[in-house]
């Protein structure tokens, strides 16, 4: 008895020198772990400017970061085995969607002349493109205004050689439809469709800006038509003032899928190339995106 007494003692002390020999083990790792100030970092991120200690670590912060692939390529995507994830796709559609908003003016049918110093777009050009679309489509407008008293065109001639409206202020908008245009401090849909004339006919040829004017005018008038039975009718007919002359914008993306199939489709697209006019409804929801007077932008589902 005595004799395997002995032995349990001495396996139990075999197992506390091992584990004490583990413990040591570890003190010793914890002991000689580098701290974050001592590790030397020789890569910079050109970007941001923060450096890291390998060039795999450098490399993984700019494609999770910034995300670049080759040669620093913001625009790149990484081509990855097995179904791209939601997060990639939406990724996809939304550089896709960048380029084309940016190159939009770039096509031969839409971009400026670069010699012709006479194809500036003057007060006198908008009058006239003003007056042929009433002269052409003025059955398909508000009849209950007359065309000199139409508040877009007005709006429009009014301020054309003004730099700025007194009125306007950049603003993110709230999702909602009952604040007029005092209330939340952002240019209401006139305004926002005389900004997209204004702002892109310089870029443009005075063909294009036509082709501009009645997407803009048709547009509105879409507008007015279908906001017509909601329930801040009372509020139009309090102020005296169409749909488009009291509300923001925000949810102006939400209608142009009804704008194509109710009006424009309807109507055999009164003459004007069907893609055309869905390549500048898209540029127009995402200009409203890029200067914040909309939370959402288009994506051409194929």
């Amino acid at each position: 008895m005595v004799k395997g007494e002995r032995k349990s003692s001495s396996s139990k002390e075999e197992q506390t020198n091992d584990s004490n020999n583990i413990i040591s083990k570890r003190e010793k790792k914890k002991r000689n772990r580098r701290k974050n100030g001592e590790i030397e970092k020789c890569f910079l991120c050109e970007l941001c400017n923060k450096r890291y200690s390998a060039k795999s670590v450098l490399i993984n912060h700019k494609k999770d970061k910034h995300n670049c692939g080759i040669n620093n390529d913001p625009n790149y995507i990484p081509n990855q085995r097995g179904r791209p994830s939601a997060n990639e796709n939406l990724l996809k559609e939304t550089l896709k969607a960048q380029r084309k908003y940016k190159s939009f003016f770039d096509d031969i049918e839409r971009k400026k002349p670069d010699s012709n110093k006479d194809d500036k777009i003057t007060l006198d050009d908008v009058k006239k493109n003003i007056s042929d679309f009433f002269d052409l489509y003025s059955s398909y407008v508000n009849k209950n205004i007359n065309k000199e008293e139409y508040p877009l065109s007005k709006l429009i001639i009014n301020n054309w050689n003004k730099e700025i409206i007194k009125s306007m202020s950049k603003s993110f908008l709230e999702d909602t439809e009952k604040k007029t245009i005092k209330e939340n401090e952002s240019p209401c849909i006139d305004e926002l469709f005389y900004l997209y004339l204004k702002e892109f006919s310089n870029e443009t040829n005075k063909k294009y800006f036509y082709f501009m004017i009645k997407f803009v005018f048709f547009f509105r008038e879409f507008i007015n038509d279908f906001k017509k039975n909601k329930f801040w009718t009372y509020k139009i007919k309090e102020n005296g003032k169409e749909y488009t002359e009291l509300f923001n914008g925000v949810h102006i993306p939400e209608l142009c899928n009804d704008f194509c199939l109710m009006f424009m489709e309807k109507n055999y697209y009164f003459s004007l190339i069907k893609e055309e006019l869905i390549d500048i409804i898209q540029h127009f929801c995402y200009w409203l995106y890029d200067n914040r007077y909309s939370a959402s932008h288009l994506t051409l589902l194929n």
